[in-house]
């Protein structure tokens, strides 16, 4: 996997996304789903907030997660594999478009939907450095063509509500 010249470490939010919300409302998501929030941050407010909804979630973050932590999230998704995955806030803070391509197919293991939304900053499509890191200010449907590239001709894509779905 390629490296990050700026981690994701101090990128989290203490916030429920919009993409938690959204699958919700829309029952993209619905009870008895599990879900795999990769690069889902420090907090537990995602996992709490599905866990209101008879959804069970963990988060992976190699930034923002103990080993231990990551360890039992791969644990959990190896023996019950999970029926989706989350890519909340992920893509738009990483400058390398080929790490971005390794997250994409990283997540495509599972062969379940991938869900992804972007902050898109100022959307002026110019990536700089940030307070935080790094923000690429693209707005989500500039991503589709390297998401789609990443996962093959196998994989649809859908502009949903503010979101995209990915499919296998």
């Amino acid at each position: 996997m390629a490296k990050q010249e700026f981690t994701s470490e101090k990128t989290t939010r203490k916030q429920i996304t919009a993409l938690h919300k959204k699958l919700v409302e829309r029952a993209y998501v619905k009870a008895g789903d599990r879900i795999l929030d990769y690069g889902g941050g420090k907090w537990d407010l995602g996992i709490e907030y599905f866990a209101e909804h008879d959804i069970d979630s963990k988060v992976f973050d190699p930034y923002n997660r103990t080993l231990p932590e990551n360890f039992a999230a791969c644990k959990w998704a190896a023996e019950k594999g999970p029926t989706g995955v989350l890519l909340a806030n992920v893509l738009n803070v990483i400058k390398e478009a080929e790490v971005r391509a390794d997250v994409v197919r990283d997540v495509s293991f599972f062969e379940v939907p991938i869900y992804v939304i972007v902050h898109p900053g100022d959307n002026d499509g110019i990536g700089k450095p940030s307070r935080d890191g790094w923000q690429e200010h693209r707005e989500l449907k500039s991503y589709i063509p390297e998401i789609q590239e990443a996962l093959g001709d196998d994989w649809t894509i859908e502009h949903l509500y503010g979101f995209l779905s990915l499919r296998p």
